[in-house]
């Protein structure tokens, strides 16, 4: 699955102005620690970052094949 590099421009475009972290960080430490328990901060807050309530952001297009990613690396559930 082809990725849009971390650096790219487009993920600045893709969310709000002064929003911190930035999505990208958000997803490098989601990489590093992928906790997908609800009191995880980053996880709760990446979700948040890509959808709400049967609405998906411009965020989720560039985060999810990051999402795969991380998945295909974890032992199944």
């Amino acid at each position: 699955m082809r990725k849009i590099a971390l650096e790219h421009e487009a993920w600045r475009l893709a969310e709000e102005p002064r929003m911190e972290p930035p999505t990208r960080e958000l997803v490098e430490r989601f990489r590093e620690c992928p906790d997908t328990h609800m009191d995880s901060d980053v996880f709760a807050e990446l979700c948040e970052r890509i959808c709400e309530s049967n609405t998906i952001y411009p965020a989720f297009y560039l985060v999810f094949p990051y999402l795969v990613e991380i998945a295909m690396g974890q032992p199944p559930a």
